[in-house]
């Protein structure tokens, strides 16, 4: 079962992360989560689920991946953050916020770079990572191609993530990414405008 034909059954459910991620089991015991399965937080007669949230949070942090919860949206704001920052870093994570009446808003990790700005206000250079940025991106441009049957902008946004995705393998990385990766001789970084022109000569290669 796909997500989304659960949507209509969860008026007001906000969903972070993926985009319509195949959902292979339902569970309410966090215990038993396993990849691929919805985690609904909810409120019983002996326990409320949302005490149990951050044993999910571990468990998710242990696997590959593919786990999807519902949550109040505070916890889900917060653990979700929890999960990226654990996985790396805060500015590779995109949310994706999903209506029963089939409207979509993608969006970036909020707050992540405050300090960048204020430091880009005094004329200070900064390494900002826009990797969440621009899959929000991707992601909204992809669900409009969708939408609106053109491949033209589905393959645009499909051409931009792997120009985004190649950059950092190639070793090219924002301050935060060259703190957690492997340390390589190739690896070098770059500032924030430095990492979108490479991002750029990428695509340019793609398409």
């Amino acid at each position: 079962m796909k997500l989304s034909e659960l949507l209509p059954a969860a008026p007001g459910c906000r969903v972070r992360g993926g985009r319509d991620p195949e959902i292979a089991g339902i569970s309410l015991d966090s215990r038993t989560v396993r990849d691929g399965f919805l985690f609904a937080a909810l409120k019983g007669a002996r326990a409320d689920g949302c005490d149990f949230v951050d044993d999910a949070v571990a468990r998710v942090m242990k696997t590959e991946g593919g786990i999807l919860w519902a949550l109040k949206n505070y916890d889900g704001d917060v653990m979700s953050d929890m999960v990226a920052s654990a996985c790396g870093s805060l500015a590779m994570m995109t949310s994706v916020l999903v209506s029963p009446n089939g409207w979509f808003e993608y969006e970036a990790a909020h707050g992540t770079v405050q300090k960048h700005y204020y430091k880009h206000l005094k004329g200070e250079e900064t390494s900002s990572n826009s990797m969440a940025l621009i899959f929000a991106w991707t992601g909204g441009l992809r669900k409009r191609g969708e939408l609106d049957g053109t491949p033209a902008v589905i393959e645009f946004a499909d051409a931009l993530e792997a120009a985004a995705l190649q950059t950092v393998e190639a070793g090219i990385m924002t301050g935060d990414l060259l703190l957690l990766a492997e340390k390589k001789p190739s690896n070098r970084k770059v500032n924030t405008e430095g990492f979108i022109d490479a991002i750029a000569d990428k695509l340019k290669g793609i398409i």
